[in-house]
Parts: structure tokens; C-alpha cells; sequence
């Protein structure tokens, strides 16, 4: 089965963030299995989509990590100053 190949998603939320993990990883795990059953020549042909693809989201998940928490809007629980609750 081959990854679905979508282009490259902006991540606004912990939600998005999970699905371009599980994306990442099955992009990977399709490639893993690939190296092992095709001749070199072939993994290459077929591989370089795939590794656009795979850098692209890693590069989404990088970007997402990186900006500030007050600028992801995510419905997470909010850190806890000198006691309050």
C-alpha cells in the first residue's frame, strides 16, 4: 500500500500535529519495506517522491514546534503560576 501523497499541510493544532506524525511515520515504514524489496536503481526512482513528501512534513512539524505556544491556539491546559489553579 502506498502513502497517500498530499501536499504539504500547514499544522495549527496538537490534532494536525499527531496526524503529520502518523503521516511521517507511514511514509517511512512504506519506504523501510521498499528498500528491501526493490533493487537499488528502482527504491531510487520510486523513493524520491516519497522523501519530498516526507521532508516536507518534517519541515511542517519543525515550524509548528517552533513558534510560539500563544500562537498555536490549542485547547491544551494551561501552565500553572504560583499557585493558582
Amino acid at each position: 500500500k502506498y502513502p497517500a501523497e498530499k501536499a504539504s499541510i500547514t499544522i495549527m493544532n496538537d490534532v494536525h500535529l499527531r496526524h503529520a506524525q502518523e503521516s511521517i511515520q507511514t511514509i517511512r515504514c512504506f519506504l523501510e519495506a521498499a528498500r528491501e524489496t526493490h533493487s537499488m536503481l528502482d527504491y531510487r526512482r520510486l523513493a524520491a517522491p516519497y522523501l519530498l513528501q516526507l521532508q516536507e512534513r518534517q519541515q511542517d512539524v519543525i515550524r509548528y514546534l517552533s513558534r510560539e505556544t500563544s500562537a498555536v491556539g490549542t485547547d491544551s491546559a494551561k501552565i500553572r503560576v504560583d499557585g493558582d489553579v
